[in-house]
């Protein structure tokens, strides 16, 4: 193959990376969520209060589809559109495959055929309520050490259909009822209602006030000698009682109940709460109102009924209880920054590559534009978060991978700034893209913008503590991958080291020891917020334990540098040691679900750290054995 027929090949295969690219990016930025001809795009607006937080409904459907499905779209719908049918009109939804079951042991239970695609319909595992109910029962008497993988799939299968029927709840107020039916035609002629007719609890509060007066009376009486008519008025009494008291707490919470202390509830809730009052409350009928918009597909009478509810539940309490505008959460959702970071850093590292390897001469300008597009994306998706949260750029897991991505790449921009042409970006390419994917992964954990626990809620330790470890982090990572690169040209090269070699070796060095210095001054900090936190500075905690070791290899590692004990071999392999040193600290012990560190508890990726360490091992091993086989070829040819 000519240069030119390579050069033509690899210019159409990069417009078409662009074009994809491009229309992808075209199809999310125009985007709007319609589900039965009419756009739900308002509803997104409406606020939810979950696990101390308030966030657009937006972030909150696709929370939850995440949470049920493992994915942000179900049949071609986005999350707020999903969210709508399950609201609004449940029947529609209910054959949708949303619920994830990664067991087929769990389907075969309970009696369904499993699928490849291991998703299933809210109608087919509630046929089998029964059953999953049966198994959790039993399963939540012994010890949670003790459940199995088939065990804990059931519980979780549990509490998401359980989450899901709050979701499809939510207008059950307005749905006739059998077990509210009048049987006694004195008392139905008394409330206005005809025998036999099946009311909702809804119908039912016009009649609030003649019931109310009839179960005076009955108190008056004792319960003694009661009609026909009064002990049917005392069993709906009670049924009403029970249907208030079994949905007023259910989520979704989108209506303030109480300023102090701040208590919110659902529509439910708040119906239950002022019952009759609600049949003439603004916000109670600007939903129903958009209810039956959306039935209808009322566009125009859907958008104004959600922007009334909105300015008449939350403007009068928005300063007394913080409530800000979901404006920026919202767009920060619906590009996706991150998602496209990735896809921009993916492609610069194929371009990277090409630079290397000096296939396309326009791959490094290509690539370098690329990088510094990216992390432009990058920076202002952390700066979102940071507005949105109130917070410094780390807050949890899901975030320190985040961070750390941004930080190699900058790293990497540096390098390339210092004449490491080609390994700078390709350093940033692929750490920033490896990274954002693991994050990624976080995402199925829950709201990535989740409040606080209380000992970290401080903004100061939170900048000067996890910013620095992560720093730190960094540097470690970038340090091990540059290390890798060298090891791998050096096997290419055999034992001829030129200029670029020895500079990329000053990069590995320069790159670690960035990262030992940002470790101490992170764990130094660390130690000074648990004195002030927990009372202590040093406590032998696992994540401490970690951090303590990092610094440790570091000392030997620099002492090893500067005594001549390591060659520029045994300096690639300690970097590389090192960055699986920072793995084990940052994701290893947060598998182990012990010490005070509980913020970064997961049980996501333990398999991959796994293998992850185990290739490291094999690498290290082989380049061992490969260079050495190498040095003794070229002993033994003479001069």
């Amino acid at each position: 193959m000519g240069y030119w027929d390579l050069k033509k090949k690899l210019s159409i295969i990069a417009a078409l990376i662009l074009a994809v690219v491009l229309g992808y990016v075209s199809s999310v930025a125009g985007t709007h969520e319609k589900t039965r001809g009419l756009s739900v795009e308002k509803l997104g607006e409406i606020i939810v209060l979950e696990n101390g937080r308030k966030k657009p409904l937006d972030t909150y459907a696709r929370n939850k589809l995440m949470q049920f499905s493992g994915r942000q779209k179900v049949a071609g719908a986005s999350a707020l559109e999903w969210i709508s049918s399950v609201m609004f009109h449940p029947q529609s939804a209910d054959d949708d495959l949303v619920f994830i079951v990664n067991n087929p042991d769990v389907a075969n239970a309970l009696g369904i055929l499993p699928r490849a695609k291991r998703r299933y319909s809210f109608r087919e595992l509630y046929g089998a309520i029964n059953r999953i109910e049966d198994i959790a029962q039993k399963t939540v008497q012994t010890s949670s050490s003790e459940w199995t993988s088939f065990e804990r799939e059931i519980l979780q299968t549990r509490n998401n259909l359980e989450e899901y029927l709050f979701l499809r709840s939510t207008f059950s107020f307005l749905d006739p009822q059998e077990y509210l039916a009048i049987t006694d035609s004195v008392l139905a002629e008394q409330l206005g209602i005809p025998m036999h007719f099946s009311p909702s609890y809804f119908n039912l509060l016009s009649s609030s006030k003649k019931i109310a007066e009839g179960m005076r009376e009955i108190q008056r009486k004792g319960g003694d000698s009661l009609s026909p008519g009064e002990s049917v008025l005392l069993e709906l009494a009670k049924r009403m009682y029970e249907i208030e008291n079994d949905m007023k707490s259910n989520p979704p919470h989108i209506i303030p109940l109480e300023t102090s202390p701040e208590r919110w509830g659902s529509l439910w809730g708040y119906v239950g709460k002022l019952r009759t009052g609600a049949l003439n409350d603004s916000s109670v009928n600007m939903m129903i109102k958009a209810r039956d918009a959306y039935l209808n597909g009322y566009q125009s009478a859907f958008d104004n009924a959600i922007d009334h509810f909105i300015r008449c539940t939350y403007l009068p309490v928005s300063k007394s209880l913080s409530i800000s505008r979901p404006q920026l959460e919202i767009l920060y959702n619906r590009i996706n920054p991150f998602l496209f970071t990735k896809i921009i850093y993916g492609i610069a590292f194929l371009l990277s590559l090409l630079a290397v390897s000096s296939l396309w001469k326009r791959a490094y300008s290509v690539g370098l534009f690329l990088i510094i597009l990216g992390v432009v994306l990058h920076t202002s998706g952390i700066i979102a978060r940071m507005i949105i949260m109130h917070h410094p750029p780390v807050t949890n897991l899901y975030e320190t991978f985040i961070f750390t991505a941004w930080a190699s790449v900058v790293l990497g921009i540096i390098l390339e700034s210092i004449k490491i042409r080609s390994f700078g970006i390709l350093l940033s390419a692929l750490t920033g893209f490896l990274f954002l994917h693991i994050a990624g992964r976080y995402t199925k954990d829950g709201d990535t913008l989740g409040m606080l626990s209380a000992v970290l809620d401080s903004s100061f330790w939170l900048t000067t503590h996890i910013v620095t470890i992560s720093l730190g982090y960094a540097g470690h990572v970038g340090a091990g991958f540059m290390a890798h690169v060298y090891m791998l040209i050096a096997l290419i090269k055999k034992r001829s080291v030129d200029d670029n070699q020895e500079k990329l070796l000053s990069a590995i060095y320069g790159m670690f020891v960035f990262g030992f210095i940002f470790t101490i001054i992170g764990t130094v900090f660390g130690g000074m917020w648990a004195d002030q936190a927990w009372g202590r500075f040093w406590g032998w905690d696992p994540k401490e334990n970690g951090a303590l070791l990092i610094i440790l290899w570091g000392v030997a590692f620099l002492h090893g540098k500067s005594g001549r004990l390591a060659g520029r071999y045994g300096i690639a392999a300690g970097a590389v040691i090192g960055m699986m040193l920072v793995m084990l600290t940052w994701v290893g012990v947060n598998l182990l679900g012990i010490g005070l560190h509980s913020y970064g508890f997961t049980s996501v990726g333990a398999h991959y750290l796994f293998l992850y360490l185990a290739f490291e091992i094999v690498f290290l091993v082989s380049f061992a054995f490969l260079i050495k086989k190498t040095e003794k070829k070229s002993v033994s040819v003479p001069s």
